[in-house]
């Protein structure tokens, strides 16, 4: 599943920096796959949604409890060029290698033509 292969690359990144891996979350797995239909569906690539809004309005909507939370997008050829394209853009990798993070979501579709769309999202969950 191109889903576990983006989660293992982000956590391989993670460890080597003797950081501990973020575990994939259901819920978060469902929302970010909702996202990336919704960006696909509505043909807009962005941070905000037409219909969920950013992020952040997201989780809140959902349900999900949270004191931090974030979100990367990519798109490309391959999963491995998508995440290579994240660790070389400061602002994509320091989501990924924030520390405050513990819980993921990553959801990836594929449409011909366009190639394969990732959203992932980050939460530390509300104590």
């Amino acid at each position: 599943m191109k889903e576990k292969l983006f989660l293992n690359l982000v956590n391989g990144a993670r460890t080597g920096q003797e950081l501990a891996p973020l575990q994939a979350n259901a819920r978060l797995n469902y929302l970010a796959r909702l996202k990336s239909r919704d960006m696909l569906r509505h043909d807009y690539f962005a941070h905000r949604s037409p219909v969920y809004g950013s992020a952040g309005e997201m989780l809140r909507k959902a349900g999900v409890k949270f004191s931090l939370g974030a979100e990367n997008i990519g798109a490309g050829g391959s999963i491995r060029a998508i995440f290579s394209a994240f660790m070389e853009s400061s602002g994509h990798r320091n989501k990924i290698m924030d520390p405050r993070y513990s819980l993921t979501g990553i959801g990836i579709l594929y449409k011909r033509g366009r190639g394969y769309l990732v959203t992932q999202l980050f939460v530390r969950p509300k104590k």
